[in-house]
């Protein structure tokens, strides 16, 4: 048996920290980002985010549940290098 208690000759087992990808450096991660952490962000109001969203000028949200909406925070980092001329992908 390893020492955190785990046996490291039983196929399939995961001992603790194995599974988890980290994101590299430079790298953008895909979290799901609800609207106060996308308002925070990006220092816009709600209304202005949706407005911009309508006009294609912000990331289109993604419906992840019934009643709620979240953004790919890969596409507000792209948004965040250049918002004057951002476009999303038709």
């Amino acid at each position: 048996m390893a020492r955190d208690g785990w046996e490291d000759s039983q196929p399939g087992r995961i001992s603790p920290g194995q599974g988890h990808q980290r994101i590299g450096e430079g790298e953008m991660s895909d979290r799901l980002l609800r609207l106060p952490s996308v308002v925070e962000t990006t220092g816009l109001s709600r209304r202005t985010i949706y407005r911009k969203m309508d006009c294609g000028e912000f990331p289109r949200s993604v419906q992840i549940s019934a009643n709620a909406v979240a953004w790919r925070q890969s596409d507000i980092d792209r948004w965040i290098e250049n918002p004057l001329e951002w476009r999303g992908a038709a």
